[in-house]
C-alpha cells in the first residue's frame, strides 16, 4: 500500500471512530433537554471553556490556532445543547452558553490577540477560575495528544501568560494541545530555536498529515469537555492523561 493510500485510509478511519464515539456521547447524554439546556446562564458551578487563538484569516488552521478551532468545532457539533453565540464587545469575546450531561458550559471565544486573551475572562470571580477550561497548543507534546493540568506554568505561552495575569492565580484548568511535529514513530521533532519554533505555529498551516487527525483529536477534546463536566478536574486528570 502506498503512502497516499495509508493516509487515506487512516483518514477514513478517522471519521469512522469519530462518527462512532460522537453517537455513543450523545446516548449518554439522552437525558438532556435541548430546550431547557439553552437556558442556563444562571446556574451555579458554571464551567467556561475559552479556546486560544489569534483573529485573522492568516492565522486560521495554524497550530499556534488549534485551541479555537477546535472549541468551535465542539460547539458546531453539539450547537443543540447550546444557546445562540452573542458579542460581548467589552470583553472582546463571543460567548454561547448551555448545558451538557447536567452541567452548565459557557463557551468562550476570544476576539482579540493570544497575547491580550485574559481580557476575555476578566469578569470572572477569582472563584471561578477552577472551573475556567483554557484550551490551547503545547509545542512541547507530540501533534494531537491532550492532556489535562491544572496550577501549572504558563510554559512560554503567552496567552496562558495573559490569563493568569488577569485572574491574578494559575489555578485553572489547562486542556493542552499537543502540536508538534512528529516522526514515523510518533516522537516530538519540535522546531530548533525560537524563530523556527515562532515561524512553524503562526506562519504554517497544518499539512495534510496533521489536518486530517482533526476528528480524533475533536473526540479526544469532546471526551475531555464532557469527563470534566459530569466528574470534575482530578477525576479526569486521572482518565484523560
Amino acid at each position: 500500500m502506498s503512502c497516499v493510500d495509508v493516509s487515506e485510509f487512516m483518514s477514513r478511519q478517522y471519521s469512522i471512530n469519530y462518527a462512532i464515539n460522537q453517537e455513543i456521547r450523545q446516548n449518554i447524554c439522552t437525558q438532556l433537554d435541548s430546550a431547557n439546556s439553552k437556558q442556563c446562564t444562571t446556574i451555579e458551578n458554571m464551567y467556561y471553556c475559552i479556546g486560544l487563538g489569534n483573529p485573522g484569516k492568516e492565522y486560521e488552521q495554524t497550530p499556534h490556532n488549534i485551541g479555537l478551532s477546535l472549541l468551535k468545532e465542539f460547539h458546531k457539533e453539539n450547537e443543540h445543547y447550546f444557546g445562540e453565540i452573542k458579542e460581548e464587545q467589552q470583553f472582546k469575546r463571543h460567548v454561547s452558553a448551555g448545558k451538557m450531561c447536567e452541567q452548565g458550559i459557557t463557551l468562550i471565544f476570544p476576539d482579540t490577540f493570544m497575547n491580550t486573551s485574559g481580557v476575555c475572562v476578566s469578569d470572572l470571580q477569582h472563584e471561578d477560575a477552577e472551573k475556567l477550561v483554557v484550551l490551547y497548543d503545547d509545542i512541547d507534546l507530540p501533534f494531537g495528544e491532550v492532556r489535562i493540568s491544572f496550577d501549572r506554568g504558563d510554559g512560554g505561552h503567552n496567552g496562558i501568560k495573559s490569563i493568569e495575569k488577569s485572574l491574578d492565580t494559575r489555578k485553572f484548568i489547562r486542556l493542552r494541545i499537543g502540536v508538534s511535529p512528529t516522526d514515523w514513530f510518533g516522537n516530538p521533532r519540535k522546531p530548533k530555536g525560537r524563530d523556527a519554533v515562532s515561524n512553524y505555529l503562526t506562519k504554517k498551516k497544518l499539512s495534510k498529515k496533521y489536518a486530517m487527525q482533526t476528528p480524533e483529536i475533536l473526540q479526544r477534546v469532546e471526551d475531555a469537555i464532557i469527563c470534566l463536566a459530569k466528574e470534575g478536574c482530578a477525576k479526569a486528570m486521572n482518565k484523560i492523561n
